[in-house]
């Protein structure tokens, strides 16, 4: 769709840093129009989405995008330096699609990394507890 609509920049591109050690890919980068009042274009803008397929039962309860797919695009977004990106999902069943567009979050980006850095730098590690749930102390690590 994005190639048919002229607007697609990469796919499968590489984000990585160096330190924090963070590689991922990104599904696409897209070129975006800025249009304006009077109809003409003004600039382009990039915009990364994130592909992801579920099943038919979880995206009709979606209403936000999973924290793990948020924290995956806002990773990529702030690695890029690209201001706007989305959650794109489509249910596996029936091929609709939903996505879940969102601004570059800095304050969001500074605390990941500076959890990165704290747990980089532990003497030893947490304890995780044995059913690994989102609830486990490992999560809340603190330097």
């Amino acid at each position: 769709y994005f190639e048919d609509m002229r607007i697609l920049a990469s796919y499968q591109s590489s984000a990585n840093l160096d330190n924090p050690p963070i590689h991922g890919r990104i599904d696409f980068h897209l070129r975006c129009p800025v249009i304006e009042k009077d109809g003409s274009i003004s600039k382009y803008e990039g915009y990364l989405v994130e592909l992801k397929t579920i099943k038919h039962d979880e995206f009709k309860k979606l209403g936000t995008p999973l924290a793990n797919h948020y924290a995956q695009l806002q990773t990529y977004l702030n690695i890029q330096n690209i201001k706007y990106g989305g959650v794109l999902y489509e249910d596996k069943d029936t091929q609709d699609k939903i996505i879940f567009s969102y601004n570059k979050n800095e304050e969001w980006w500074q605390k990941t990394i500076e959890r990165c850095q704290r747990i980089q730098t532990m003497t030893a590690s947490p304890v995780i507890s044995k059913i690994h749930i989102r609830y486990c102390k490992c999560l809340q690590v603190e330097s």
